[in-house]
């Protein structure tokens, strides 16, 4: 889902302005050379997206009532060009309930690293297989991050995806926006980064989960 003008202009410009200083950011353990600010949600003019009810609404009608927030970071994305890395295929995040919540707080264009999500993709019984390897094999530490050795275990082959976008028609759909567009989405369905080629790519996230997951 993707909302444009979810919040103005105004809101969004205090929000970059209240960005801290990069060098304050860690390098995501994912290895696709993105960094991040885990303590995003101390920051009192982030409010407006972490303490806000239309997304928690939102969520918990989809997932469940009980659904929380976990991992809310400044996401940043400096490091042009291509790089080696899972989350350039096609893959799932995990096989349980998980929403993912993204607020651009700059404009996210064709070259600043839009995520490519096949519509569709979080339901249908050719999951099953695929859910069930991913249960068998994927394994996470206490920050929600896997190791090296399993990161590919959800991501799928070009010709596994062209076979079912075939049979299925998922619809592939790039996720651009600008400033103060607000992107939700089900981690379970097909999705893959790109490159940046040009500028930088700035948001807040918000991962929502079961209690227990």
């Amino acid at each position: 889902m993707i909302i444009p003008d979810f919040l103005d202009a105004e809101t969004i410009a205090r929000m970059r302005a209240a960005v801290p200083d990069s060098a304050e950011f860690d390098e995501s353990p994912e290895g696709d050379g993105a960094l991040r600010y885990p303590r995003a949600a101390e920051i009192e003019a982030f409010a407006p997206f972490f303490d806000e009810e239309t997304v928690p609404s939102i969520v918990r009608g989809y997932l469940s009532r009980t659904a929380e927030p976990v991992r809310r970071t400044v996401g940043l994305k400096v490091r042009t060009g291509s790089i080696p890395t899972f989350e350039t295929s096609y893959h799932i995040d995990t096989w349980k309930l998980r929403v993912k919540a993204w607020l651009y707080l700059e404009d996210v264009g064709p070259e600043n690293a839009p995520t490519v999500y096949l519509k569709g993709s979080h339901r249908g019984a050719w999951r099953l297989l695929h859910e069930a390897r991913h249960h068998d094999w994927f394994r996470v530490d206490e920050e929600g991050f896997a190791d090296e050795d399993v990161l590919y275990v959800g991501a799928l082959w070009p010709h596994e995806v062209a076979r079912l976008r075939a049979a299925y028609g998922f619809e592939e759909v790039v996720c651009t926006g600008r400033a103060g567009t607000l992107l939700l989405f089900d981690g379970r369905g097909l999705h893959h980064a790109t490159p940046l080629e040009a500028g930088r790519r700035l948001i807040l996230t918000s991962y929502w989960v079961h209690p227990d997951a």
